[in-house]
């Protein structure tokens, strides 16, 4: 186990160094997230889907937005940690919804929808009401990034997952992580809830977080 867990280690920050990253950012970026299992600060925010979302224009003519197919697999692989991409296509199969917009053939930016209760958030103490979905595991690769990619999935599948009969959307993010939360705030999200975990061997503590001890979102 420990060993298995090793080589997934290294695989990871392999694939980070394959983004771009130097050793030394790949390695604080898979340590960080490896970490975030064991303990996290989070903001639980949501999103009215019936609420219009502000204008936005993408910077990329030939976008093709759409949900992802097994078949799509090949071209997901290489934007997947290899610790993570088992469970990227077990997620496929159970029907779980995956978004990903396509450049020139290649697969640019995804992003998962989840309308099943989720292990992680029923251990948080969150159930999904049946109009509620929740959204996870966003992701464009760096050389396209801001260029509307990622506001443009987010339109397209807010309108997809309203004709589906959701009523909102639910995420959660690190209270850290000023990027998706600024993110968040821009597309209409309300941090409803912020929450601390943290798991020692097999028990795991979850506890509310004080509003007045979280900084705003910037």
């Amino acid at each position: 186990m420990f060993l298995s867990r090793i080589k997934y280690l290294l695989a990871d920050i392999g694939f980070e160094r394959r983004q771009g990253n130097s050793l030394f950012t790949a390695s604080y970026k898979v340590l960080t997230e490896t970490l975030a299992q064991v303990y996290g600060r989070f903001a639980l925010v949501e999103f009215d889907l019936s609420v219009p979302l502000p204008p936005t224009r993408c910077k990329v003519a030939d976008l093709v937005i759409r949900t992802a197919t097994p078949d799509d697999l090949p071209l997901l692989k290489p934007l997947v940690r290899p610790s993570r991409f088992a469970e990227f296509v077990r997620d496929l199969e159970r029907g779980d919804t995956c978004f990903i917009a396509l450049h020139q053939g290649k697969v640019v930016h995804f992003v998962w929808a989840r309308g099943r209760q989720v292990p992680f958030l029923k251990r948080l103490g969150i159930s999904l009401a049946p109009e509620e979905v929740y959204m996870t595991g966003a992701y464009t690769v760096p050389q396209m990034r801001g260029r509307g990619i990622h506001t443009a999935v987010w339109n397209y599948r807010v309108q997809y997952l309203k004709k589906m009969g959701y009523q909102r959307s639910v995420a959660l993010v690190k209270i850290g992580n000023k990027a998706p939360r600024h993110v968040c705030k821009k597309m209409g999200g309300r941090e409803v809830r912020y929450l601390g975990h943290l798991r020692v061997g097999n028990r795991e503590l979850v506890w509310n977080i004080a509003p007045s001890r979280v900084p705003p979102p910037p």
